[in-house]
Order: C-alpha cells, then structure tokens, then sequence
C-alpha cells in the first residue's frame, strides 16, 4: 500500500462506513437483525488489492431477508452513479427489485462524520419505475465512458419544521410547512414531473434529512420486520449474488443441521471461488473444524484476490485462536505479499496471549506490515494489554514498539504505568516505562510525581526533562503511516 495517504478517498468511504453503521443500528431497533453482506461495507479500511466482487447490496437483514443497498449524502437526495455503456456499472447492477436503497445525511465536522438520525429506503423496483424522471449529470471524470450521476426529483425541506396541510389537485400537489423558527413555506409539486408524496399531515421533519416527496411512487417502510426467510432455498439458485447472500446468512444464524448438510453439499459442487470461501466461512462460523482444509484450499488459489478475500475471512473469525494463530503465521512470512501480510496484521485479535506476536510482527523488517500491526494494537488497546506490553520489551526495538503504543493509545491508565514501572524488575523494561512516562506529559501524572521519584531520583530527572519533548523512537515512516492507518478503524 502506497501511504502517500489519499486523505479525500479516506473521508469519502468513511462517510459511507459511518452512515452505513447507522442504518444498521437504525434498523436493529426496529426489530430487524442486520449484518453485511458486502464485505467491508460498514468499514473505512483501505487495501490496494482489488478483489472482484459479486454485485451485492451492503447489508442483510437475517429475519426478513431483506437486502439493503446504503447511500450516504453529504447533501441529500436519491442519486446513484451510472454508467450507461457498461452493465455491470449501471446504477441498479446488482438489485433486486425487492432489494431496499437506503439514502442518509451525513455531515462533517472536524474529523468526524456524523450520520442523520432519518433514513429514506425505497425499493430498487420503484425506483426502476421512475428512472424515466431522473436526470444525469455531467460525467465523472475526462474519460470515455466514466460514470455519470443519476438523479431523481425529490423535496427535502431545509430546515426543522412541521406539515401543516397536503392538498391535491388533478395537475399538482401542494404541500404546506411551518417551520420551528416560525416561518411557512409551500412546495408546489406537478405530477407531470413524476412528484408523490411521502408525508403526512402532523408529520415532523429534521432540516436536510427527510424526503418528503419525490419521483418513486412511495418510500419503503422499515419500521417493522416480522417475516421469517428461509435462506435454505438460496443455495439452490442460478444467481450466484443469491447463492452467496443465502451462504454468508446461514453462517450467522443459531445452527442446525440441516443448514450444515445444506452447506456441505453445495461444497462439493460449488464453482464459483467467493461462493466457496464464504461457505467454509459459515460452516466454521456453525462449529465446524474445517480450519486446515480452509486454509489450504483458499491458499492453492491461483488469484491473489481470492487468497486476501481468505485472509479478510479470518480476521472475521479471530476471536478463535485458531483464526489468530493463522493470521500471526502469514504476517510474518516474508514469502507472501505485503499487502495480504498486512492484513493479517489488521486482523489479529488484540488480547493478551497475542501480545508478543502483534509486537513481533511490528519489529519485521516490511514497513507496511509492522505499521499495520503498530495502528491495529493502538486503536484497539485497553489497559488490560499494558501488562504484557511492558513484559514483552526485551530490547530497544520492541521498547521502541512499545513506547509508540503506550504513548498514542488513548485510554492508558496513569497510575497502572506508574505501579508497573514501579515493580519492574528489568532493567529495560524500567529505562522504557519511565521514557513512556516522560513522553505521555506532565498532566497525566500530577498526581503521581511523588511515586514516580522514590522508584529513581535520577530516572525522575530524566523523566522531567521528557515532559517537555514528544517524539518517539518509531521512526518517521512508520509513524505517518501509523497515523493514516489509525482513521482507518471504523
């Protein structure tokens, strides 16, 4: 990965993992039981590797089987990219006619996103209806057949306010607000346009965020999810987006042995390499030991795509230390790839027992992949770790390691780092527990300076001077890598 770090791309799929997470809280509390089915969808990871994808939506719904396709606005409106000259770029390549395109405000402050608390979901079908009304935009960028936006007329009032009245004549509609700051407006809507109403008389609207009326004939309701869907019948399709959809659901629901037998069968014939990655994904998700046989299957596959797809697989796994033994193997070996090493890194989950291997992996001599470790353990420590992090210096470069750690982890607890150097029976450990000390500032330890100084007077010196200073012995590289991997964590 080139970490000349593309900031806008970041800011950009991060507006999509937020709001995407939203919609997945959103429907949740509804009653819905949703997950992704796009992976990667609630994530703001990026990886150079390009993995040829299935045409699916961003997530599922494991009750209803609903498939929902999240769009993230910073100013909103019903929009899809499109690419009338190539099919699979179309706007709706990939969706259902029952499938769900869920549109959300999103906006920016500092450097956060922050998604709207209002969704507008219609169904792929309505909008199919009414392309006839959208317009494209101007194309993307310079080159032939760049992708252009779609969009649909819709009426999103901007500021807070209340619907006071709907009136419809046989040309029009007319809609009547009132907004908080008392103020009233009325929209004008002619039906030749495409416009139908989404709103209703009392109906309370947030500035920016609701759609109150526009070109598909009616919104999707989500409020609600009571049907159950029998993904079994899934694995039977000609659609491998189907077939995939009903594997990767199974993997998440409480076993039965009737979804295993299913499973299994459709391993043994299965053409299609994404399909049979996610299979062994879910048949291990429902208890099976097929880990072994995973592995060497998904690591004899000719594409590269397909063995980082395996790698991405076991970091949704790591919870099992199988999962996080293998990852630890292909991090640290230099016979593969930089990138699938480094994602194995990413993956690797960060709790006691894996402490040493994540800071072995950091000490490698591939800048990407220990950057990757260094940014994973960051953004994921809590103060259980510090223990074993300090336990694990035994030189200057994993003291190194530990230091950029403990000095950029949020959430580090002033008096259990003053109670470990304090009982540190290394000299090494000491010598870097009191330079984390130094590096972490003056602030965090007012209260602490007297224990601090009956440990070493001549430390504690050393230790002031540090309050003042701010760099770690992480060199350079790695710490701007490090930083640019850190807004990667959604």
């Amino acid at each position: 990965m080139n970490f000349k770090a593309d900031w806008s791309f970041l800011e950009k799929i991060s507006m999509g993992a937020v709001s995407s997470k939203e919609v997945v809280r959103q429907l949740n509390s509804c009653g819905h039981n949703v997950i992704e089915l796009e992976r990667y969808s609630t994530s703001n990871k990026i990886w150079s590797t390009k993995i040829k994808r299935l045409r699916l939506p961003d997530l599922i719904c494991l009750k209803c089987g609903c498939r929902i396709e999240s769009r993230a606005k910073s100013k909103l409106d019903v929009r899809m990219s499109d690419n009338e000259n190539n099919p699979d770029r179309r706007w709706d390549a990939g969706l259902g006619d029952h499938d769900v395109v869920a549109f959300i405000q999103c906006s920016h402050e500092g450097d956060n996103w922050f998604p709207g608390s209002e969704t507008n979901y219609f169904e792929a079908r309505n909008m199919r209806a009414s392309v006839g009304f959208s317009k494209l935009g101007p194309a993307k960028s310079a080159g032939e057949g760049a992708e252009r936006d779609r969009i649909w007329p819709t009426c999103i009032p901007k500021k807070n306010g209340t619907v006071k009245d709907i009136i419809e004549s046989d040309e029009k509609y007319q809609i009547k607000l009132e907004y908080e700051d008392g103020s009233k407006y009325t929209y004008s809507l002619k039906k030749e346009k495409g416009y139908h109403v989404y709103c209703s008389v009392g109906d309370i609207f947030k500035a920016n965020e609701y759609m109150i009326a526009g070109a598909p004939d009616e919104k999707k309701d989500m409020h609600t999810c009571s049907i159950t869907y029998n993904f079994l019948n899934d694995l039977s399709s000609d659609s491998k987006e189907v077939r995939y959809a009903g594997v990767k659901a199974l993997g998440y629901l409480e076993k039965k042995q009737e979804y295993v037998d299913a499973l299994y069968d459709l391993k043994n014939h299965e053409q299609d390499d994404r399909i049979k990655l996610e299979i062994y994904s879910s048949l291990i998700r429902l208890g099976e030991d097929l880990w072994d046989e995973f592995y060497n299957y998904a690591m004899d596959l000719e594409e590269q795509m397909y063995r980082f797809e395996y790698v991405l697989i076991l970091g949704e796994l790591s919870d099992a230390d199988v999962a996080s033994d293998m990852l630890c193997r292909l991090a640290l070996d230099s016979s593969l790839d930089t990138e699938l090493r480094s994602a194995a890194a990413w993956g690797i989950a960060v709790k006691n027992d894996y402490v040493k291997k994540i800071i072995e992996i950091s000490s490698c001599d591939d800048d990407n992949v220990a950057a990757h470790a260094m940014a994973h353990i960051i953004e994921n420590y809590d103060n259980d770790l510090m223990e074993y992090l300090v336990e694990s210096i035994t030189d200057d470069i994993s003291g190194g390691i530990v230091l950029k750690i403990l000095t950029e982890s949020e959430m580090v607890a002033p008096d259990k780092l003053v109670n470990l150097y304090s009982n540190c029976t290394s000299e090494d450990q000491k010598k870097w527990c009191s330079m984390i000390i130094g590096l972490r500032g003056k602030d965090m330890f007012a209260s602490l300076e007297n224990a601090i100084e009956l440990v070493s007077t001549e430390r504690f010196l050393m230790i002031k001077d540090l309050w003042n200073y701010s760099e770690s012995s992480v060199d350079q590289y790695r710490s701007g890598a490090i930083d640019f991997l850190r807004k990667q964590s959604l």
